[in-house]
């Protein structure tokens, strides 16, 4: 997913330019003929460069081993967009952001064809979607505000409901969803929207709140990345939805960039190259370097744990300008397989 330091927007930058001399070369991997009819499957949403629309989604299916690259357009006829930033899956139907193109593209997962496109307002840069009953909430990065989708019709059902500034992650629970206003490194705050879709309380975390889960009791974890300005620390911030207010705060360390929470009570979060194991039920760090080994040109991405069976997906989106892999481990974090996919892999969707 995009990151808002100074020193990503200096690589990216670089990354545009070699994209774009590079654009005329063919994809060395290989692909193992027309998309199935997949019912279970990984769906890895590769952000592509920004600016230049080469956004892909990857299919990888365990059972045969096989990995599909770029199904969307295989299947639609059309590139994704760009700049993908997040993916939902929601029923039979996968709502995937396109932070570039302003627009969130709704998939049958059946078949992999498009079922609509909902285009936002320009300018906005929706980031993150949290699917919740009829409604689909969706934060807007460069516009400080949440917009509403009905995700029976597909239509927009409020416009924008103002946040704190640059919001990115968002998660609901207990009939409320919780806004995390990164300010890019700046915010300090998760903004409660309750089910009249209005802010009814703003809780004060740390530096940068861009990340939130649910725990298997209805806690809400929120990952801090810290500042990269002043160097202020990565925590987690845990939040009881039940009155709204933080219950207890970890020290992280250093930048994390993304985290997931399994049903089991751990929760995984990448940051500084590494991924570390947390209880949830203690809100203890119990591993610093839970899975290690990764090549010195690894830069770790995103996390996700697929719960039919505990494996933990990782993936690598190398030097942001090649395409990334996805390493597979299993819960005790010993690898079981890999897998490639198209340029900067940074959100993840299993399909059951």
């Amino acid at each position: 997913m995009r990151r808002y330091s100074l020193l990503k927007e200096a690589e990216r930058l670089a990354q545009l330019l070699l994209v774009i001399f590079s654009s005329c070369s063919t994809n060395p991997m290989e692909e193992f003929g027309p998309v199935p009819l997949a019912t279970q499957g990984v769906y890895v949403l590769n952000e592509g460069a920004f600016g230049v629309g080469n956004s892909t989604l990857t299919l990888f299916v365990p059972d045969s081993n096989k990995v599909y690259q770029d199904v969307f357009r295989a299947v639609n006829g059309r590139n994704l967009g760009d700049t993908g930033s997040d993916i939902v899956i929601s029923g039979t139907s996968a709502f995937i952001v396109m932070n570039g193109s302003d627009k969130i593209e709704v998939m049958s997962t059946p078949n992999n064809r498009s079922v609509r496109t909902i285009n936002l307002r320009t300018g906005r840069g929706p980031y993150s979607v949290a699917v919740v009953g009829s409604k689909g909430y969706v934060t807007n990065i460069d516009g400080a505000s949440v917009t509403v989708l009905d995700i029976g019709n597909f239509t927009i059902l409020r416009d924008s409901i103002p946040v704190g500034p640059n919001p990115q992650g968002i998660v609901a629970t207990g009939g409320k969803i919780y806004v995390c206003n990164s300010g890019f490194g700046t915010g300090r705050t998760v903004s409660v929207i309750d089910a009249s879709d209005r802010v009814s309380r703003t809780i004060q975390v740390g530096d940068g709140p861009s990340f939130a889960k649910v725990t298997s009791d209805g806690r809400v974890w929120v990952l801090c990345t810290g500042s990269y300005k002043t160097n202020t620390p990565g925590k987690i911030f845990v939040l009881d939805p039940a009155v709204d207010i933080v219950i207890d705060s970890i020290l992280v360390g250093g930048h994390p960039i993304n985290m997931a929470i399994s049903s089991d009570g751990f929760a995984y979060v990448v940051g500084d190259n590494r991924v570390m194991k947390f209880n949830t039920r203690v809100n203890q760090i119990t591993t610093a370097s839970f899975i290690v080994g990764f090549p010195l040109s690894s830069n770790l991405y995103c996390v996700a744990i697929d719960e039919f069976n505990g494996d933990i997906y990782v993936a690598d989106a190398k030097d942001y300008v090649q395409n990334g892999e996805v390493r597979i481990y299993g819960s005790d974090g010993f690898p079981k397989g890999r897998f490639d996919t198209g340029i900067i892999p940074g959100a993840i969707a299993f399909k059951r």
